[in-house]
């Protein structure tokens, strides 16, 4: 057929996306052929038809010999693709959604940007500072690095006259009534949802289940005489003491203490406390949070903060603690060691199978990075996950969750298996993305015409075959038409078939490396897999899942919404030493703010993991975590349990009878009384007794006793609780160890000394009467003595 006729044909076909001079340079380079031309024109597509036909012109390029060197862009100084190196970018652990991420794959695989800031989505990075800074300083996610964590904040932060000028505007979670915050026996206690948005408190809750971190952060080896911070530190307004120091060594060194003190206080409070909860709020009032400068990603980040400013603290106090390879892990990414706490993931799902697993996240985060592959070289025994679905508006995770986390597959140990899984999975992950790219250039073609959608190539040939059928049936068909309509109608097929091929082929390839990324990998136990059969011949020798399965670590507690913390706590009614998986909800969305707790299996709480949030904190621990003994509480951390335990029995009967009624009874700074003489007889019982059993002993019901008669408050053994004494550091002074050896309770120091104040107030007990010097709290002697008459 004449040239002239092919090219009417092909631009026909093509629906005027060439030019007739490129019709028939088309069909000059495919030997005149129309179907060869159309076939070309699909398979190459419309956007890249122009580099063929310009491929096939002769040209002399001038600008040969002032070209840089070969494979390097002058402008860029990056390889061109032509399979030479360029310089890696700044490492960071982000994460790609394939294998052809994994630092094997070529020096050119990049993984896609970082997601937004945790404040909207989890941010994905490894270690407990920003990756980025690896390229600069070793000491990137290492407590203790050359930045001070604690320090007065500096002209560079903020100019203070500004500063004071910004109101506050503190948004605070409301308290149920105190008969609701009573602790039930057999039920977990937990820490009040902070108005922060973040997991901190449920950290806490869940860390202080584990023996093993539940020791740590009590630091017994560290302990002061008194630990009373007021009737208001459990939901958030401690009484701070203002405190003297003279240098800035001695200003470290109360900071450092002050963060280690009030984690015990919380330590503490979870053991025994008859409250239902407490908040982390009054750490955050603390002048060592506030100044602690850790080096975070999200300023907002108090989880991560947290673990940073007291292992700081603990290592400064404790030169010789062990934390590495015991509640911190060492990470080696691309042969440097990073000091980790928490691994923060983004669960990706476009393309992946139904049944993604939490180790598939795990391999992207960990196996993906553009620079190197991340291995742990030093496990902790408590494992702290961070995930966060990295779809817009998910309903859940996306990936199973397991009740029994193995580590085998990310320890350094095992790399060279690793490597050499990603090595095969390298070679198909290449072979599939050539089929993909060849389907899609095959199944699409692109329209010329402006902000055209891709169309598939069938449905237009399809299209183009009923414009050269006859128009009435049974119509004599015109010779040319009948000649290019069978033409088009082998041209369909031929695609038609290759596209099947195709198809077959990626199935095949992703079927592959589907047999070769389960290689090493554990079962996930969460009652939806059948289990593996481990006597498989297509696993390598040393590479089933149960090669991968001797290092179990066991769920301890979840988070997901904001005041949903779920806890595996002792079962009260087990004689065994059974626990009980709790599901304690904070609810502030109704009137009334209420606390609600569950029952739950573990299945229910993998499932819920799995399923209620878009994010989730996961906690999992060891067996050599969990098999070790509590270490009991200090005496001074009993006492300050006991005191905060008389005060809201105070609470619950006020709340009972109407305290606020008799009030009126009450007036004057001095009341009737003979409490120094004949003071009720607390020392003998109330180390042994519970603060319900005590209130039980000791109260009485005669109406017109005032309310001192019912506080022991202010009534204190020898070792003096509330006490703060200034001592001397480097010439200066502190107020960090709160001693005194109060023998008599006749002299009360306070801010505000009306009879609520003189009892829950911020006060302290000394023997010395003491002047009262220009702002320094006033003495007020005070006799108490039953009231007389009616």
């Amino acid at each position: 057929m004449a040239t002239e006729e092919n090219a009417d044909m092909l631009l026909s076909i093509v629906d005027g996306q060439l030019s007739r001079d490129e019709a028939v340079q088309l069909l000059k380079i495919s030997d005149n052929s129309l179907e060869a031309a159309v076939n070309k024109f699909f398979e190459t597509g419309p956007a890249n038809i122009n580099q063929l036909l310009s491929d096939s012109v002769p040209r002399w390029d001038e600008t040969a010999f002032g070209a840089g060197r070969y494979g390097q862009d002058e402008s860029s100084g990056h390889a061109n693709g032509r399979g030479l190196t360029r310089p890696l970018a700044a490492f960071n652990i982000d994460y790609g959604t394939g294998f052809e991420n994994y630092p094997h794959s070529n020096a050119q695989s990049r993984a896609p940007s970082r997601p937004p800031s945790r404040t909207s989505q989890v941010s994905t990075h490894l270690g407990d500072a920003p990756m980025q800074s690896i390229e600069h300083s070793q000491e990137s996610g290492i407590t203790g690095s050359s930045k001070p964590l604690f320090g007065p904040a500096t002209k560079e932060c903020y100019d203070t006259a500004q500063w004071a000028m910004v109101p506050a505007a503190a948004e605070v979670v409301p308290d149920p009534t105190p008969s609701q915050r009573k602790r039930e026996e057999g039920r977990p206690a937990i820490l009040k949802p902070s108005p922060r948005f973040n997991y901190l408190p449920a950290l806490v809750a869940i860390l202080h289940s584990i023996p093993l971190f539940r020791n740590a952060l009590l630091a017994t080896n560290i302990t002061q005489r008194s630990y009373w911070m007021g009737d208001d530190w459990w939901k958030g307004s401690p009484a701070l003491p203002a405190t003297v120091m003279d240098t800035a060594a001695a200003r470290e060194e109360a900071h450092s203490l002050d963060i280690i003190y009030e984690t015990q206080r919380l330590m503490a409070f979870l053991d025994q406390s008859d409250r239902a909860y407490a908040t982390v709020s009054s750490m955050l009032e603390l002048d060592a949070w506030k100044e602690a400068r850790p080096v975070l990603e999200d300023d907002d980040d108090d989880l991560l903060k947290f673990l940073l400013v007291w292992s700081a603290a603990v290592e400064a106090q404790n030169p010789d603690v062990q934390l590495d390879g015991v509640i911190r892990s060492v990470v080696n990414i691309g042969e440097e060691n990073v000091k980790n706490f928490v691994l923060d993931a983004s669960v990706v799902r476009e393309g992946r199978r139904a049944d993604v697993s939490i180790y598939d996240i795990l391999d992207d985060n960990l196996f993906s990075g553009a620079t190197g592959s991340a291995h742990l070289s030093e496990v902790s025994k408590v494992l702290i996950l961070r995930l966060n679905s990295a779809t817009t508006n998910a309903q859940g995770l996306g990936c199973r969750v397991p009740a029994t986390l193995y580590t085998d597959r990310y320890l350094e140990l095992n790399k060279p298996v690793i490597d050499s899984m990603y090595s095969a999975m390298k070679q198909h992950q290449d072979e599939l993305r050539d089929v993909k790219e060849a389907t899609q250039k095959l199944k699409f073609h692109l329209p010329k015409k402006g902000r055209s959608k891709p169309v598939e190539t069938l449905k237009l040939l399809e299209t183009s075959m009923r414009a050269f059928r006859p128009c009435e049936e049974g119509q004599e068909s015109d010779p040319k038409d009948a000649a290019v309509l069978s033409q088009l109608q082998a041209l369909h097929q031929n695609i038609e078939t290759k596209l099947v091929a195709l198809d077959e082929q990626v199935k095949q390839i992703e079927k592959t490396l589907s047999t070769i990324s389960s290689r090493f990998k554990p079962v996930i136990d969460d009652s939806a897999e059948t289990l593996i059969d481990f006597t498989d011949d297509e696993y390598p020798e040393g590479q089933s899942p149960q090669d991968a399965m001797h290092h179990p670590y066991h769920l301890r507690g979840v988070a997901t919404h904001l005041g949903v913390v779920y806890l595996l706590h002792p079962d009260a009614q087990s004689t065994a030493g059974a626990q009980q998986w709790w599901r304690v909800q904070y609810d502030t969305e109704s009137s009334s703010p209420s606390i609600r707790w569950d029952h739950l299996t573990q299945q229910e709480v993998i499932e819920r993991a799995a399923t209620e949030s878009a994010s989730a904190l996961l906690i999992y621990a060891h067996n050599d975590a969990l098999s070790i003994e509590p270490e009991p509480l200090s005496k001074p951390l009993e006492e300050f349990v006991k005191k905060d335990g008389w005060n809201f029995e105070e609470e619950l009967q006020r709340d009972a009878t109407s305290w606020k009624d008799m009030e009126h009874e009450i007036s004057g700074d001095a009341l009737q009384g003979d409490w120094n003489n004949q003071p009720p007889d607390y020392d003998n019982d109330w180390n042994s007794m519970s603060a319900q059993q005590y209130h039980n002993k000791h109260a009485r019901h005669d109406s017109n006793i005032s309310s001192a008669t019912l506080t022991p408050n202010t009534e204190h053994d020898d070792n003096g609780i509330g006490v703060q004494e200034m001592v001397e550091i480097n010439g200066g002074m502190d107020a960090l160890t709160g001693i005194s050896s109060g023998a008599s309770s006749s002299t009360i120091e306070g801010d505000a000394m009306d009879v609520d104040g003189a009892i829950h107030g911020q006060a302290s007990f000394t023997d010395t009467a003491m002047a009262e010097p220009q702002d320094e709290p006033r003495v007020q002697h005070i006799e108490i003595a039953e009231k007389k008459g009616g």
